[in-house]
């Protein structure tokens, strides 16, 4: 007994010790990494370098003794440089520069380090940056002059810094600062690891390994290492939030068990829609808005007013130019997000001439804010309902908590929410919704074979291809269930069968191509022709492929932006080794609309959230998500945990993101992966401001009778949703 009692102490002190070496070894990381300098900061991320004009090229830079070439920057009067990571110990500062036009302070704001010389050739200053040295340096420039409708400070051609220490350890005073980088996130990683594993062995095992990773990485990239801890702190935190709350609600699981998914879903989306809801047109959305304001201001569908800069009130109208075949205005965006909005449209339409007569300064013009804020909480409708048809589609194969879970996993944790009530003038929250409608009556098909269901799917599908041209490939889901229906009346020889599906069958024809009808119309008249797509850019181009990129790319690569495509991608392969005819039916979807947007010149979709287009197959890769915490069912906690890391990942991302903290342009593959992670805390407060700046927060701090008037315009309109949404999802309950 006490030999066993003396193994359980040893065993412990062992475990303890190993704890102390993992963390001691994170100290020692931290202070080594913290102080290696960084170079070429003028080739950081864009607001890294606030305050500088372009970058120029000169072959006649003059130095002390002979002209040099090179790239170089003016400042404004005023500019600054992050020289990130934030550090507890001093920096040292070297800038090449010119100042021809007087001295240059430098300071962090409240604080003057040195003021450079004037000096009309090149020179490379030194500057101390004391402890703890402020991540934002300040160039100002008082004599700062005009010179071509410019008004230039210093021309620099390099900056760098280096810390003023190597590897000496930090005073008491900088102590708390050290600690509060790896140690800190090394000491989560241990808490957060114990709590979900109960096996002290597995906890330090796991640590220690993900310390040498880290080691190994900062080898080569060692502020990135040292940069990116408060967002692994904040995954960290949110994963052990979490797990608290999870642990906790075992005590109220029958309570909760007892409130209908529909309540959840409701409640996720009424809290993005107040958070995050921010009515604007613009880009590829005044492309798709201009078919209905086109068509019902102007009585035809000429866009030369609606794509005029001068014109339109909104950002960055598509620029196409003409048609060759008529001269018309060419709009190559879909129809079918125009005909969704119609109805929200007129009510928009009655709601603006009612508050004109009403005396408001109101312009029933198809541009007025009542428009765009009712067009686009339309959109936001569009994503209530992907969350609904998502979960029924779901809860096929998977038991209804699960298939919540994940239902709210894909809004939050994906770019859905993003493309619902951010940039609600885009096709992408629509697309999702009639993707999912598609999906699920595929599935039905299998086993429900009356008529309305065929045309239902035919209706369905042709209008998920009439709003994104891409959609047409997700028609792939029917079309090979169908081709199986088919299939198997052959195999059977009952021909009394497949003559009657054939009848079907042309049936849905005949629908789609009603649905269809209205897209090629405006074919007609724009391109002179049925059947002619205006764009160059979705043309399929083979020796274009960017497989790579669209995985692991810095140009939002899956894997880094939206990891939960990533997952359910992998899951959808687990998915079919079990269900071997629809999971083959749905990777081969997904392998097709993947291969084909991997190799079109747009393949990454320009400056949107994330890989865009994913939004219209995301319903298949909830399946293969689903399926992974199907897997994880008998450890539940981890499963939910899984869950809010994805979450919280893609909020952080997405906040940053709406704020422009990091470049939105193809870079090198780590420089912008770092870009991607870095913030100066671990949780910012910029992008809580720019909540603040959206609409709600708008009609909070700025009122205006207009905006209170369309405001609670905007809250009946949620609250008949709800209701309505509500008593649908109880009588289909009910009725399954």
């Amino acid at each position: 007994m006490q030999e066993m009692k003396w193994r359980t102490y040893g065993r412990w002190l062992s475990i303890i010790a190993v704890c102390i070496s993992i963390l001691s070894a994170s100290i020692a990381i931290q202070i080594r990494y913290a102080h290696i300098g960084v170079a070429h900061l003028m080739q950081q991320r864009p607001e890294s370098i606030e305050g500088f004009f372009g970058e120029e090229y000169s072959q006649t830079i003059p130095s002390i003794d002979v002209f040099r070439q090179g790239n170089y920057r003016w400042s404004g009067k005023e500019a600054h440089i992050d020289v990130w990571p934030a550090s507890a110990s001093g920096r040292i500062l070297e800038m090449t520069y010119i100042a021809p036009f007087g001295p240059v302070a430098i300071g962090d704001g409240q604080h003057t380090y040195a003021e450079l010389t004037t000096t009309p050739i090149l020179r490379t200053a030194t500057v101390l940056i004391p402890a703890p040295a402020s991540p934002r340096i300040y160039l100002f420039t008082a004599t700062a002059q005009r010179v071509d409708n410019r008004t230039l400070g210093v021309m620099v051609t390099d900056i760098s810094w280096r810390g003023s220490t190597t590897r000496d350890w930090p005073t008491s005073s900088l102590l708390a600062h050290t600690l509060a980088g790896l140690p800190f996130t090394v000491l989560l990683l241990l808490s957060v690891t114990w709590a979900l594993s109960h096996s002290l062995t597995r906890t330090c095992w796991i640590s220690a390994g993900v310390l040498a990773g880290v080691a190994v990485v900062g080898m080569w990239h060692p502020n990135t290492i040292i940069a990116a801890q408060p967002t692994w702190q904040f995954v960290l935190l949110s994963i052990g939030g979490a797990y608290a709350i999870w642990h906790t609600a075992q005590r109220w699981e029958s309570t909760i068990r007892r409130i209908p998914a529909s309540w959840w879903l409701v409640a996720v989306w009424v809290i993005s829609l107040l958070c995050y809801f921010r009515p604007i047109i613009q880009s590829d959305g005044a492309g798709y808005y201009a078919f209905a304001r086109s068509v019902f201001i102007d009585g035809d569908i000429d866009f030369r007013n609606d794509f005029a800069p001068t014109l339109t009130p909104f950002l960055w109208p598509p620029d196409y130019g003409v048609s060759r075949y008529t001269g018309a205005t060419i709009n190559p965006f879909t129809v079918g997000p125009a005909l969704y909005w119609t109805p929200m449209w007129w009510i928009s339409h009655g709601i603006t001439l009612a508050g004109k007569l009403a005396g408001l300064p109101w312009q029933a013009d198809g541009n007025d804010m009542t428009y765009v804020v009712c067009i686009t909480f339309a959109t936001a409708v569009a994503g209530l309902g992907a969350l609904f048809t998502l979960y029924q589609l779901l809860e096929h194969w998977y038991t209804p908590s699960l298939a919540l879970l994940t239902t709210m996993t894909m809004y939050v944790g994906t770019n859905l929410m993003f493309y619902t009530v951010y940039e609600g003038s885009y096709a992408h929250a629509l697309s999702t919704w009639l993707s999912s409608i598609v999906v699920t009556l595929a599935c039905r098909l299998e086993h429900d074979q009356r008529l309305r269901i065929w045309l239902w799917c035919a209706a369905a599908t042709a209008a998920l291809v009439l709003t994104y041209w891409v959609n047409a490939i997700v028609a792939l889901v029917p079309m090979l269930v169908i081709a199986h229906i088919m299939w198997r009346h052959v195999q059977r020889r009952d021909w009394d069968m497949l003559k009657r599906h054939a009848i079907y069958l042309g049936g849905m024809l005949i629908i789609a191509g009603s649905v269809l009808a209205p897209q090629l119309a405006v074919w007609q008249v724009m391109q002179g022709a049925w059947y002619r797509i205006p764009r160059e850019s979705v043309r399929f181009t083979p020796q274009e492929f960017q497989l790579v990129a669209f995985f692991v790319g810095p140009l939002y690569g899956m894997i880094w932006w939206t990891p939960v495509y990533a997952i359910g991608l992998i899951g959808l392969g687990l998915f079919a080794r079990i269900h071997r005819w629809q999971g083959a039916v749905f990777l081969l979807t997904c392998v097709a609309f993947i291969v084909y947007n991997t190799s079109i010149p747009n393949w990454h979709g320009s400056s949107g959230y994330g890989l865009r287009r994913l939004t219209s197959i995301l319903p298949i890769l909830a399946i293969g998500f689903a399926h992974v915490l199907h897997l994880l069912a008998q450890r539940m906690h981890l499963a939910w945990v899984l869950s809010v890391a994805c979450m919280a990942w893609s909020v952080r991302l997405m906040l940053r993101y709406s704020e422009y903290k990091f470049q939105r342009g193809p870079e090198e593959f780590l420089q912008a992966l770092r870009v991607s992670l870095l913030s100066p805390g671990i949780l910012p407060t910029e992008p809580f401001a720019h909540v603040q700046s959206l609409w709600w927060g708008r009609v909070i701090n700025q009122p205006s009778v207009e905006m209170v008037v369309i405001s609670g315009v905007l809250v009946i309109m949620m609250g008949a949703t709800v209701y309505g949404t509500l008593k649908i999802m109880d009588k289909v309950r009910n009725h399954g």
